[in-house]
């Protein structure tokens, strides 16, 4: 192997051991109780007051940690409008690329293009999901995506390659 070869090694080992601590570090018990109380106000008709909860709790996290993955993901879910759910879930991407909800938050943007009728601007989103989350159920849901992208750009032999390479676990019958 080449010195650059090793090199690729080396950081795909890094990343990968990174993904995993990541992944398998639990939330702090006061995000999880606010994410909480947050759901529980907008299930009791206080929208407003869940978002400015949830605005704070924001506000207080460290940045690139799990628990401002999981406000940014609950602020995301729980906004009033389409464009505030989609610049936090952006937002979750890139300042906590390593958590357990980004899977989560790049299906959702992929879903934002697919509305829009732009399926090769949702594509990347759905192959990082494949590429850096590739054991979390979001991969199935992402192929799914990527194969009806395909059949509405009338490229059926892409969407069946597509189709193909999903986890055969993961295609509905």
């Amino acid at each position: 192997m080449t010195r650059a070869q090793w090199f690729a090694v080396g950081l795909a080992l890094v990343a990968a051991t990174r993904t995993a601590a990541a992944q398998e570090a639990p939330l702090a018990a006061g995000v999880v109780r606010e994410v909480g109380r947050a759901r529980a106000l907008v299930e009791a008709g206080a929208g407003a007051d869940a978002r400015t909860l949830l605005d704070s709790l924001v506000r207080t996290q460290a940045p690139g940690s799990n628990e401002l993955a999981e406000a940014l993901f609950w602020r995301a879910t729980l906004a009033e409008r389409a464009t505030d759910s989609e610049r936090d879930w952006k937002r979750l991407t890139i300042e906590a690329p390593l958590s357990p909800r980004t899977a989560d938050a790049l299906v959702r943007l992929g879903e934002f293009e697919m509305l829009r009728g732009r399926p090769a601007t949702a594509r990347p989103y759905f192959a990082r999901v494949a590429q850096d989350f590739p054991n979390t159920t979001a991969r199935a849901k992402a192929g799914l995506w990527v194969v009806r992208g395909y059949f509405d750009e009338r490229n059926s032999a892409s969407a069946c390659t597509a189709l193909a390479e999903l986890p055969p676990a993961s295609v509905p019958e």
